[in-house]
């Protein structure tokens, strides 16, 4: 793997802040003051102010977090401040799974007032596992007062091991954070932990605005039944009249909080008949496709995001056939537990404009769309399935597309996904996206970015965990059933072209265009390696990071044990239990508490005096280096 030299600069950076600031672990000799404020080893305790942001996580738990990014040098100072005693545990999650699984974890504490840090990685809903390939994480300080622990580190925004570490980027971060009521790791309970996301540095992807644009919200209005499983289909008149032409450039998700913990997912699908739709006017229990609506607009999952059309597209809203003229919503609910007298209230916004984009917009569902790939087997930890979407088919289009947006989709034993390009030569093109962790309860529309030619061919992929199953798993609309969908968002739009995949009659196996149109090529048409089944994050050495950027064909990693879907919430949050984190960007004021500094376990502060004067020469030039490096004076 070659690495970048802003990358080696923000590590020898770090390995000299640590021999600067600290001695090395066998020279701890309970020195109490140790470096606190970013960018610097004054030896002071912890200052909120010295960051340049903060943000609460949990105002009921009293979690916060400071930091500020160093984009010179490449490197983030963060402080942890919890209301606990116990150990602090704070991630990067999988950009596309969004879980604990496949999440780069610090588990830091102080324990008899010596403080410390570990640099852990998690493949499952199990005990974080010791990264092998380097402990990344430098701790500038540690404190503990009667009700609070207080972890100040620092760590290169580039992960230098592609393997057990993952990167901070610019824009929206997805991370985990949870804490413990004792210094022994273990498991945090159900209330003391959550995901969210945050911006450390750079812009954050804002919902777009238009100086015009009007917004139109389509909410369900239906009294649950007491069932496990429940579809609810209903049909919606969008003002194509009034306001068409127009196009479509955000839709974003409504969930009810009052149901929220009942709506497994949903789909939107684009109609145009109007005489067809006259009975689906009033909510109706019905899991199938409606004649007539079968252009699939938008989808969300547990945990989905909205659809932001890029600047050069939108979905046509006019008084057109192959334009939206009305809507079918269709909402999967998930009751297990059989709560009676719920109210959905859950559905759309639809935001457009009258300024007419370059291109119109679409979506094509690919994999097992008519869910007729056969059960999964129980007690396997990794089955496998592949579908195609033929070059046969694609070299039908009028012409290529770009694709802006991927969503996986499967149900609860849902393992991995992702999708393979590859030319009408079959020469590989690289990944559609790829979910090594995929939560279930995690879903989103991946942002992507390429082109697919006439002549091209897709595989999806899906992988499934059943080994919490002793019965055989069918493809199917329940949430105990599983599916294989791979939705891409693209432009400009193929009339009359929804569905390319498996299709639901053996003897004509592929579907191509509408959900009728059957062709008789094989599918999977040409079968990808199942090398690629392999995770390629979250193996242990070796190597570490040499090579590790394209690793695509590792051994099979003996996997931790996981806990059966049954007995999950003994020990990992349940899907039902995880809800939305609104951040919320004040904190608490201070409280006026006696500090008691304590001893970093990596490190003492007297070493880092006698270091001290030598080092930062060293430091200065490595600055002067990083700034040419930045503006590539130096090569």
């Amino acid at each position: 793997m070659m690495v970048s030299p802003s990358t080696i600069v923000a590590t020898l950076y770090l390995t000299l802040l640590a021999f600067c600031c600290f001695a090395p672990p066998s020279t701890t000799t309970g020195v109490e003051a140790v470096a606190a404020v970013p960018i610097s080893c004054n030896y002071t305790s912890f200052s909120s102010g010295a960051y340049e942001h903060n943000t609460t996580l949990s105002a009921s738990k009293g979690y916060n977090i400071y930091w500020t990014v160093d984009q010179l040098v490449g490197v983030i100072y963060l402080a942890l401040e919890v209301k606990t005693k116990g150990w602090i545990g704070f991630g990067i999650a999988d950009p596309n799974g969004r879980s604990m699984p496949g999440a780069d974890v610090v588990i830091a504490k102080v324990v008899n007032g010596v403080g410390s840090a570990e640099d852990r990685h998690t493949t499952g809903f199990t005990m974080p596992i010791m990264d092998s390939c380097g402990q990344d994480w430098v701790i500038l300080n540690a404190e503990e007062t009667q009700d609070t622990t207080i972890i100040e580190l620092a760590r290169n925004l580039t992960a230098t091991d592609l393997i057990q570490d993952r990167s901070i980027p610019p824009g929206r971060v997805n991370i985990l954070w949870a804490f413990g009521t004792s210094d022994t790791l273990g498991y945090h309970g159900n209330q003391n932990r959550a995901y969210t996301s945050i911006v450390f540095y750079g812009e954050d992807a804002a919902l777009p605005i238009e100086d015009d644009q009007k917004s139109i919200e389509l909410l369900m209005n239906v009294s649950l039944p007491t069932q496990m499983t429940t579809y609810i289909t209903m049909a919606f008149e969008l003002p194509y009249k009034t306001e068409g032409p127009a196009h479509i450039f955000l839709i974003e998700p409504i969930i009810d909080p009052g149901s929220a913990h009942l709506v497994h997912h949903f789909f939107a699908y684009a109609c145009s008949n109007r005489t067809l739709l006259e009975p689906w006017f009033t909510p109706t229990q019905y899991a199938g496709i409606v004649p007539g609506c079968d252009l699939l607009v938008y989808g969300w999952g547990l945990g989905g995001n909205a659809l932001i059309l890029p600047k050069e597209a939108g979905i046509p809203l006019k008084d057109s056939p192959d334009a939206v003229r009305f809507l079918m919503l269709q909402i999967h609910y998930n009751n297990p537990t059989l709560i009676s007298g719920v109210t959905d209230h859950s559905g759309v916004r639809i935001s457009y404009t009258k300024h007419l984009r370059q291109y119109d917009a679409s979506m094509i569902i690919l994999g097992d769309s008519a869910l007729s790939a056969g059960p999964i087997p129980p007690g396997l930890s990794n089955y496998y399935k592949e579908f195609s979407c033929p070059s046969q088919c694609t070299a039908k289009w009028p012409h290529d597309i770009t694709v802006f947006g991927d969503w996986l989709h499967m149900h609860m034993i849902g393992n991995m996904g992702w999708g393979t390009r590859w030319d009408a030569n079959n020469t590989f093109l690289g990944y559609t996206t790829r979910a090594e962790y995929f939560a279930f309860d995690k879903q989103q529309i991946a942002d992507v970015n390429f082109k697919i030619k006439r002549g091209d061919r897709i595989n999806s992929h899906c992988v499934w965990d059943s080994r919490g199953r002793s019965e055989a798993t069918q493809m199917g609309e329940d949430s105990n059933e599983e599916m294989c969908f791979e939705v891409l968002f693209y432009y400009p739009a193929i009339p009359k072209f929804n569905f390319c995949g498996l299709s639901y009659m053996p003897q004509v196996p592929t579907i191509c265009g509408s959900i009728r149109d059957l062709m008789p090529v094989a599918n999977p048409q040409r079968p990808d390696t199942l090398a690629n089944v392999n995770k390629t994050w979250g193996a242990p050495t070796p190597p570490c990071a040499t090579g590790a950027s394209s690793r695509n064909n590792i051994d099979e990693v003996e996997k931790v044990e996981i806990i059966n879907e049954d007995d999950i919430a003994s020990f990992a949050p349940s899907a039902a239990a995880v809800t939305p984190i609104i951040i919320d960007a004040t904190v608490d004021d201070e409280e006026e508490v006696t500090r008691v500094p304590a001893t970093v376990a990596a490190s003492s502060g007297a070493a880092g005096v006698a270091f001290g004067v030598g080092v930062w020469y060293l430091l200065a030039i490595m600055l002067a280096v990083a700034n040419a490096l930045s503006y590539g004076i130096v090569m």
